[in-house]
């Protein structure tokens, strides 16, 4: 059985990694003739290299962004 507080958790994570996509998509629409690198990602925003790439690879499947 699933408890109240992992689905709490859960619905908590999806919107901070919408969040975090939404950041993301924002600077890469801010520079549009060459983007930007994941390095580039990660220290303007501040997030780990880690985190950076899951959000680019789910941008890239949703066709929001190219490679």
């Amino acid at each position: 059985m699933i408890r109240a507080t992992s689905k709490a958790a859960e619905r908590s994570n999806r919107k901070h990694k919408e969040a975090q996509k939404d950041l993301i998509l924002r600077l890469i629409k801010r520079r549009p003739v060459n983007g930007r690198t994941r390095d580039e990602l990660a220290d303007i925003t501040g997030l780990p290299i880690q985190t950076v790439c899951p959000r680019c690879r789910e941008l890239l499947d949703e066709n929001l962004i190219k490679s």
